[in-house]
This record gives C-alpha cells, structure tokens and sequence, in this order.
C-alpha cells in the first residue's frame, strides 16, 4: 500500500468524500514518512567498471510539427560511472540493429 494523497483523494472523491489535496496530504504525511522509512538514508550499490548497468524502456507523447506522436525511450545507465545513454524512437521492438544506431559497433 502506498500513501499517494492524489490518488486518495481521487478515491475519496468516487465514494462521494469531497475534499481537498492539501487536507489529503497533510492527513496522510506522518503516515507515509513512517512507512517510507523517515528520513532515512538510501544505500547505494555500488559496483566497479564494466560490472553492472540498468536498462529500462520509457514512453511518452512528443510533438513533431503540429502532430502528437507516441515515442518509445530505451536509456541505459552504467553502474560504476552513472553515465546515461538514451535513444528515442517511433516504434519499440526488441530486434534493433547496428544500422539502425541501437548497439555500437
């Protein structure tokens, strides 16, 4: 369960509970900073070159022009530099080629 108050209130709000984000936030704040953890620190991973990277696909909307175009994402992150590479693209699929500038040469 996450404390998220926009999505209560929506909720409250399906159930005929009319109320405010603000009051939702603040309701709900010592709660969620319990469940989070307070203010406690994040552990990094931490891993030497060439060990680890993460790789994720993302999807938005963009405009070309006057048109409203879904774009697909994919950024990979190296572990031990952090150093990101991103490519956007009209289409996702998972054959991508040398030719078309997904994988070096």
């Amino acid at each position: 369960m996450s404390f998220n108050a926009a999505v209560l209130q929506r909720e409250l709000a399906e159930l005929g509970e009319v109320c405010s984000y603000r009051a939702v936030a603040h309701y709900i704040a010592a709660w969620r900073a319990e469940w989070r953890g307070g203010d406690l620190p994040t552990l990094r991973f931490e891993t030497g070159p060439g060990e680890q990277a993460q790789v994720d696909w993302g999807t938005t909307w963009a405009f070309f022009g006057e048109e409203r175009t879904r774009i697909h994402i994919f950024a990979l992150v190296l572990g031990y530099s952090r150093h990101l590479f991103a490519k956007a693209a009209r289409v996702r699929r998972a054959g991508l080629s040398r030719a078309q500038g997904w994988v070096a040469p």
